[in-house]
């Protein structure tokens, strides 16, 4: 097992992402449950490590532009289907965020990144 300089951070979905996703996409998704811990609907990302717990959230809501955009992404890629503004407290809003400071690689085969392929 070897440690990584990397911060794990899970975005989990709330229920006012999938209201969104059913008035706009005019379904009616079955998700289940919207707690993050019962299920596997979280994604998962690597990020930069920090010196204190407080500047998680610092470092989160200068870079929330970019998640909220990828996590949208995974419903459209078109952006005009997106909310018109969107902000930190709605990002907040809408995804559950947990953050693991300890993150091993537990495997002997080199990680791979998608652009090394």
């Amino acid at each position: 097992m070897i440690l990584v300089n990397r911060t794990a951070m899970i975005l989990y979905p709330k229920q006012v992402l999938y209201d969104w996703a059913n008035k706009t996409f005019k379904e009616e998704f079955d998700y289940g449950t919207t707690d993050p811990y019962e299920h596997d609907s979280g994604t998962v990302f690597l990020i930069e490590e920090q010196d204190a717990p407080a500047d998680f959230e610092v470092w989160i809501e200068n870079n929330y532009e970019y998640f909220f955009a990828v996590m949208l992404e995974h419903w459209t890629p078109e952006p005009s289907l997106w909310p018109q503004e969107m902000n930190y407290p709605m990002f907040r809003d809408w995804f559950h965020v947990v953050i693991h400071t300890m993150v091993a690689d537990c495997e002997e085969e080199p990680l791979l990144r998608e652009d090394d392929e």
